[in-house]
């Protein structure tokens, strides 16, 4: 395997991150057909059951790949699999929320933390 390593290349960021902020370019190129990495912003686990949590700042949209990963995320077993998505400037300004696939609606940090807690609760007696 070694003697194939030397077909593979792809441009290397020299700095992963840059003004405090994490860059994921680093792997731009290594997969064919334009396919990149995605994140997700934040992730809990209780007793096997998973909520995830994506931030976007208004009018920044969820890239299509990245659409493409909640919808499977969330229609895959197990159905204990849940996706929030925030939208807005956290920690200090959060405007709206849904669940993923469901219309977004107005929304405070409040909201948020009493919905996430309400989740984690359930989370525990499932």
């Amino acid at each position: 395997m070694a003697e194939h390593l030397e077909d593979v290349r792809f441009a290397v960021s020299p700095q992963l991150r840059q003004f405090w902020i994490t860059r994921f370019d680093f792997l731009d190129g290594a997969l064919p057909g334009g396919v990149n990495p995605s994140d997700i912003d934040q992730v809990l686990e209780r007793n096997r059951h998973f909520l995830y949590i994506e931030c976007k700042r208004p009018h920044q949209p969820v890239p299509r790949g990245q659409q493409i990963l909640f919808d499977h995320l969330v229609d895959a077993p197990p159905q204990s699999v849940r996706l929030l998505q925030v939208v807005g400037d956290p920690p200090d300004d959060i405007r709206q929320f849904g669940w993923w696939g469901k219309p977004l609606a107005s929304t405070t940090l409040d909201e948020v933390r009493a919905l996430v807690r309400r989740w984690w609760d359930w989370a525990g007696r499932a």
